[in-house]
């Protein structure tokens, strides 16, 4: 990350971390929702990867994948760390989500989590 966006979103990033904190002690199903939307996100950047390298790449083959049944049981739509944040604790999320963007949220809260599976194994 830049410099300037570390000093930037620094103070509010500290708050963020400190009461996620304090919430996924309580709630230790949020540390592995967090966890899950972590790694659904990423397989979805792969997935759509993917597709374009097919697309651009290897055309004839991209046109065969897409007649296939495979194309349409992809993960679509994009769920983050905000969306299960709002579906869960919505008025923390409400609180910090103009706050810090969505990777820098992201990290901090995947984190959190690492660092309280840590303490606790």
């Amino acid at each position: 990350m830049r410099r300037s966006l570390r000093h930037k979103y620094r103070k509010v990033r500290i708050n963020f971390k400190q009461e996620l904190r304090d919430i996924c002690k309580q709630d230790k199903s949020l540390r592995m929702l967090i966890y899950e939307a972590h790694r659904a996100e990423n397989n979805n950047n792969v997935v759509f990867k993917m597709y374009h390298w097919l697309g651009t790449k290897y055309h004839d083959i991209y046109e065969e994948f897409c007649d296939t049944e495979i194309w349409g049981g992809t993960y679509c739509g994009e769920y983050g760390i905000w969306q299960a944040l709002l579906q869960t604790y919505s008025d923390f999320a409400k609180k910090y989500i103009y706050k810090i963007p969505q990777k820098c949220a992201m990290g901090d809260a995947l984190a959190v989590v690492y660092r309280l599976d840590k303490e606790n194994k």
